[in-house]
């Protein structure tokens, strides 16, 4: 700001440029002693350039109001070097130039061989000299103005300043490039930020600060196209607090020239669409919620910063390192990154999954890294969970026998990433899980057997609390209980396991399922065929399975030894014996045995003479013996092996 002026007792807050009736060049001074002399003066441009002169240090104020009036009589060239106002300075000079209600057209042009740059309005050319090394820029609060900047001195800083102005439309770079010199306040409404793309590989890059958005609704929107960037942050001078911005769109035209936006401001975003060769970050300082974001192929978000997302659509690649909430992932075609100290909630059923040849794909990777499904049904065609990371289905809310429960189908899974054995944990709670469509059964029932073998044995521990598929609820009820009664129980959909043919269940959880399918089930240890309780079934199957030297859950191998042996029976009498209520994969209606798999377990049952649960320990014992009585007691008292 200049000093006090002498005559006002304040800062000058006018200056009025027009046409005289004197000829001759005139020169006025902005300076720390005089400020503007001859304020009234009607300043006349006929023989030659009016210049504004600022004293080092000083900050100068142009109203261009009456600026074409301060053209040459006859001038037609807007781009004449001797047209308009000419200001020149010393260093560190501000240039204001507030627009009248109606200078709707403003362009900031290129710096010539003799200023470092100038100001056109409505079509007439005011030169700044080099001294000049920023410019602020007031459109009028009434709006309806377009503001062009393609390129500045690399000296010159620009700021735009749309005030309480709505409909104003700015477009930056295109034809050159703008290396952080240019902030932009803006958003009362209908404000619309284009950063144009470049010929070259370097475009224009823009802070942006919507400062002026009260809530969403207003309009405004932020255009980000090839090689050009943008940082939404808070402008120097301006306070925090969250800003608003409706629309935010980002695109590149290929793998080098890519656009970008950031956000590093406390931010409420109604729509950001990363299109093709677009990327976005999110790495602010305070939260950030966006309605809806959209990752198109071949673009790519990092999420570093927490942030609430409504719908997600990733058909490109998300990255995200902090922690993060997402209603649901809609169609998602791409890869979605979870790395490292992330921890990311899904709400609502979400579709991770691509009918082209590439597959859709969720990965955990990293100590730390996790992802909380609180969905009720969740489909990924590759899962990868490695290196420590962690995903989660959410324990459901009510008792383990309601019919709420959660089920995460998955075309492929794959926990050891590059090692041996599981190095990332699948924590299915007291939910479900559904291999589909598996091209070779057998093989991802061995997989997936191993993945809940390895959690359960925990290095000896037998708690389930081990890489691999595993559950904490399990543990926990297991501790609640103070015996082995709660387990992840798992099997081919398919009855040729156990003497038939067709698949077992038509619907498992409340999706309908092939016989191609793995299906893993929170149920009781004992509970063969995934019914949800331990029956005379179950006690067919096992004893069919311990003579003829079967293996798998199904033919009552529970503790994963790939043996059916006297721990099997002990755990599935101790089930026998202390089994509350159904435990339902998705409500009793939902798990549809098919009409031969109802024959052939009713066959099962019908002939089985099943005693009371004491009897049947009784019973056990005598043919098993001391080895029976160790396991039982083992089991009973909380302990596996």
């Amino acid at each position: 700001m200049p000093s006090t002026n002498p005559h006002t007792g304040s800062p000058p807050t006018s200056v009025t440029l027009k046409q005289g009736p004197n000829a001759g060049k005139v020169n006025a001074f902005l300076n720390g002693n005089t400020n503007l002399h001859n304020p009234d003066h009607e300043f006349t441009n006929t023989t030659g350039t009016d210049i504004i002169q600022v004293q080092s240090g000083v900050s100068g104020f142009l109203f261009v109001d009456q600026v074409p009036a301060a053209l040459k009589p006859g001038e037609s060239d807007p781009f004449a070097e001797d047209g308009g106002i000419q200001v020149q300075g010393g260093s560190d000079n501000i240039l204001r130039i507030e627009a009248a209600a109606d200078d709707t057209d403003i362009v900031v042009d290129p710096n010539s061989s003799t200023t470092s740059g100038a100001v056109i309005v409505n079509g007439v050319r005011s030169r700044f000299a080099t001294g000049v090394n920023r410019v602020v820029i007031r459109t009028h609060d009434a709006g309806f103005a377009s503001v062009e900047v393609t390129s500045l001195a690399d000296n010159l800083f620009l700021e735009v300043d749309t005030g309480q102005g709505t409909d104003v439309t700015m477009t930056f770079g295109f034809d050159d490039t703008l290396h952080e010199q240019v902030t932009v306040k803006t958003g009362a409404g209908d404000d619309i930020i284009n950063i144009e793309p470049n010929n070259g590989d370097d475009g224009a890059d823009v802070l942006v600060d919507f400062v002026y958005a009260t809530q969403l609704g207003l309009g405004n929107e932020l255009n980000v196209y090839s090689a050009g960037s943008a940082t939404l942050a808070n402008a120097p001078g301006t306070s925090g607090g969250t800003r608003y911005v409706d629309q935010v769109n980002v695109r590149g035209s290929g793998t080098t020239t890519r656009g970008g936006v950031t956000v590093e401001q406390q931010a409420v975003i109604g729509d950001l669409q990363v299109q093709v060769y677009g990327t976005a970050t999110i790495d602010a300082s305070g939260s950030v919620n966006i309605s809806t974001f959209q990752v198109d192929g071949e673009g790519q978000a990092s999420i570093e910063s927490s942030c609430t997302i409504g719908i997600m659509n990733v058909d490109g690649t998300a990255e995200f390192t902090a922690d993060c909430s997402i209603d649901h992932f809609a169609d998602s075609a791409g890869r979605i990154n979870v790395l490292a100290g992330a921890n990311v909630t899904v709400l609502n059923q979400s579709e991770i999954f691509n009918y082209d040849l590439i597959p859709a794909e969720l990965r955990v990777v990293g100590t730390g890294a996790k992802v909380l499904f609180k969905t009720t049904r969740t489909h990924i065609q590759m899962l990868t969970v490695d290196d420590g990371g962690v995903v989660e289905l959410q324990q459901r809310n009510q008792a383990p026998t309601s019919s709420d429960a959660r089920v995460l189908l998955v075309d492929e899974v794959d926990l050891v990433g590059s090692g041996s054995t599981p190095s990332g944990r699948l924590d299915l709670m007291d939910n479900n899980l559904i291999l589909n469509n598996q091209p070779s059964p057998s093989n991802a029932l061995a997989d997936i057997t191993a993945y809940i073998k390895h959690s359960l044995e925990n290095g000896g521990n037998y708690d389930w609390l081990g890489n691999g598929i595993g559950s904490t609820w399990a543990y926990s009820q297991n501790q609640s209980a103070g015996s082995f009664l709660y387990a992840l129980g798992v099997i081919l959909n398919d009855l040729a396991q156990v003497g038939g043919s067709g698949p077992v269940y038509n619907s498992f959880a409340g999706v309908s399922v092939g016989q191609d399918d793995v299906l893993v089930k929170y149920t009781y240890f004992g509970d063969a065929d995934l019914s949800g309780n331990v029956d005379a079934t179950d006690y067919s199957l096992i004893d069919n399975g311990y003579t003829n030297q079967l293996g798998g859950w199904i033919n009552g191998d529970f503790d994963y030894s790939g043996t059916i042996d006297a721990t099997d029976y002990a755990l599935i009498d101790n089930a026998f014996t202390n089994q509350g209520g159904p435990l339902f994969a998705g409500g009793g209606d939902d798990d549809v045995l098919t009409t031969a798999a109802q024959d052939l377990f009713g066959k099962f049952a019908d002939e089985y003479d099943l005693l009371s649960p004491q009897q049947m320990i009784d019973l056990h014992s005598k043919h098993l013996g001391s080895e029976y009585d160790d396991a039982l007691s083992a089991v009973r008292s909380g302990k596996l092996h």
